[in-house]
């Protein structure tokens, strides 16, 4: 929470008690949108998924709970997307043996430069 945003060139965030303004970190944003698209690429595995074959026409004016998930599951992959092109790691990648067919790449086992901050 922050009190005064403008203290620190932040704009407004989301309205919070008090007259503070919420904000959001980006590994947490980035985090959740991996645990939800991990938790369903798991419940599609298991046939427990219930967004299979669902279209929302996104002109409506509400939505179902399962509507809001799946709008909600496309946002996280466009955000990741877009978070990857940000941030891509520019390591040469090669075969190590610890990938599922032999010659492939899996990217383990390959040491990552990880972006200073």
């Amino acid at each position: 929470m922050v009190e005064k945003p403008e203290q620190f060139d932040l704009p407004p965030g989301s309205p919070f008690q008090g007259g503070h303004h919420r904000y959001g970190v980006s590994w947490g944003h980035q985090y959740h949108c991996v645990r939800m698209m991990r938790d369903e690429f798991f419940a599609q595995l298991h046939n427990r998924s219930t967004l299979v074959g669902m279209e929302v026409d996104l002109n409506k004016e509400e939505y179902t709970t399962e509507e809001i998930r799946l709008i909600h599951l496309a946002h996280c992959y466009d955000y990741l997307r877009q978070v990857i092109l940000c941030h891509m790691d520019m390591t040469i990648e090669y075969p190590t043996g610890n990938s599922v067919a032999k010659g492939t790449i899996s990217g383990y086992e390959v040491p990552h430069q990880c972006v200073k901050r």
